[in-house]
């Protein structure tokens, strides 16, 4: 048992060093281990898939590739691998293998196509928390659903659960609001991390919302390209923080007042309605946006509102996003990239070729 496990490893050493020196795609002693995939011996079968395992991210491109050269017995086995490694490999090499899993999705391939969309579908719950996690630790802020949402959901499919806690039994809660702030450490590269979403089910029920923050080094056009993926995306721009909602319609009228904000500390009420921003007429919620889209956090400016029959000009510090309450759920503890007993998909629906 010890001589032939000394020889596995001996093998599999020689299999990562010829690696090393070549293209991992094309090396012959990898493809040859994915052509065992297909031997009628199930011992030899097994064997190959715990030597691609073990070889990691060596393996992930030469499955890839040969999953749409090959049979479908092959195209088969290769995706499984794809999975696994994606579900159980360290991070660096999960994300690879997601990636992979990911072109294969985005292929014509009778085979390898479906398979790997309905891998990707069927991990959506880790994929999600996995995203989660990385916009996280780049800089950026995400919000699941708020209690407006779920008093929606109450109302329209007669669900009855607590709004305090916000959770219907046995469904896990959703990302609608993720926030690039500025300061994002992912740069372009960083959004396939939201791209990530475009499985889970509060994208495909509800949709997700973006919100771009001037100074977060990714441009409006670069994050609204996600819709390709996600679907119902809706993006927003933002530049520095009042901390108000106020209908898109008609005047800026203020419908609510975000707690730990600029104007809660100003003292701008609900029902306020906002007709001046240092000496520029306010007409419209979009005409304020524009103008703080140019503004920077800590900036003081002097905002005109008119409440009842008085005209009130308050100075009001400008905030950043990061620590306001922006009504959407609070982050909850942080979230383990490892998988879990309750990853299942709550619905995994036909997966049809992807467009891009």
């Amino acid at each position: 048992m010890v001589l032939g496990g000394i020889a596995m490893l001996s093998g599999l050493s020689a299999i990562a060093a010829e690696t090393a020196s070549s293209d991992p795609a094309s090396d012959p002693s990898i493809l040859r281990l994915i052509s065992r995939l297909g031997d009628d011996e199930f011992q030899v079968r097994r064997q190959a898939e715990r030597d691609l395992q073990q070889l990691g991210a060596a393996a992930i491109d030469p499955l890839a590739a040969e999953a749409v050269r090959q049979d479908p017995v092959i195209a088969r086995s290769a995706v499984s691998l794809l999975e696994k490694l994606f579900v159980d490999g360290c991070i660096d090499v999960a994300d690879r293998a997601e990636r992979a899993l990911e072109s294969l999705a985005d292929s014509q391939h009778p085979y390898a196509g479906e398979m790997a969309r309905s891998a990707l579908a069927g991990n959506q719950q880790l994929r999600e928390r996995r995203a989660v996690a990385a916009i996280r630790e780049l800089g950026g802020k995400v919000e699941y659903q708020s209690p407006s949402d779920a008093q929606l959901a109450n109302m329209q499919f007669g669900w009855n659960f607590s709004l305090d806690d916000n959770r219907i039994p046995g469904v896990p809660l959703a990302v609608v609001h993720v926030w690039l702030l500025k300061g994002w450490q992912g740069g372009e590269e960083g959004l396939w991390h939201v791209q990530r979403l475009e499985d889970s089910w509060s994208a495909r029920l509800w949709g997700v919302e973006v919100t771009n923050v001037r100074g977060s080094g990714v441009t409006t056009e670069q994050v609204q390209s996600l819709a390709a993926s996600i679907p119902n995306l809706t993006v927003h721009e933002r530049g520095a923080g009042l901390g108000i909602k106020a209908s898109p319609v008609g005047e800026c009228i203020v419908s609510d007042v975000l707690a730990n904000g600029a104007a809660e500390h100003a003292g701008i009420m609900r029902g306020d309605v906002i007709v001046g921003f240092d000496d520029k007429p306010i007409e419209s919620f979009n005409d304020l946006v524009s103008l703080l889209l140019e503004r920077t956090p800590d900036e003081v400016v002097e905002i005109d509102v008119q409440r009842g029959l008085e005209r009130v000009t308050l100075p009001v510090t400008l905030r950043g996003w990061r620590d306001m309450d922006t009504g959407g759920r609070k982050d909850p503890p942080p979230l383990s990239p490892d998988p879990a007993e309750t990853d299942r998909p709550i619905f995994v629906p036909f997966q049809p070729p992807r467009e891009r």
